[in-house]
């Protein structure tokens, strides 16, 4: 004989489905959010990257102005700046982009906490179903 505290079956399927869809819709916000944050450490390492990359191909040209002193030139003085000028440009260039790609691999790109979240929920539905 049916307990008349206890609802009855339909209604307790009717609220685990409605349960689950609300589990569902808040783990594909969760997923986008943290989708969101890993574009953007990406989108940052990778202007960083760039940024990087300009400065040290703005330090070749100087380089290169350098060469063009140096062998135009009998004096020191415009060859040695330039060459001093371009060789710290590629340095800072270099530690630049350097820096970025170590910012760019730290990346969280796994969804860690979404994952987690999944597998929380196939856990707790495993055991409500075995009930």
């Amino acid at each position: 004989m049916a307990d008349p505290s206890q609802p009855p079956l339909r209604r307790l399927f009717a609220d685990l489905s409605i349960d689950v869809q609300r589990l569902g819709a808040q783990l594909g916000a969760l997923a986008a959010a943290e989708a969101g944050a890993a574009v953007r450490a990406v989108t940052s390492g990778l202007v960083g990257i760039a940024a990087g990359a300009i400065v040290a191909l703005v330090g070749i040209q100087v380089l290169a102005a350098a060469l063009v002193l140096g062998l135009t030139a009998a004096g020191l003085p415009p060859w040695a700046a330039a060459a001093i000028v371009g060789i710290l440009l590629i340095a800072s260039g270099g530690g630049v982009a350097w820096l970025q790609l170590g910012r760019l691999r730290a990346a969280p790109i796994g969804l860690p906490e979404t994952r987690a979240g999944v597998a929380e929920t196939m856990a707790w539905l495993k055991a409500e179903t075995q009930r």
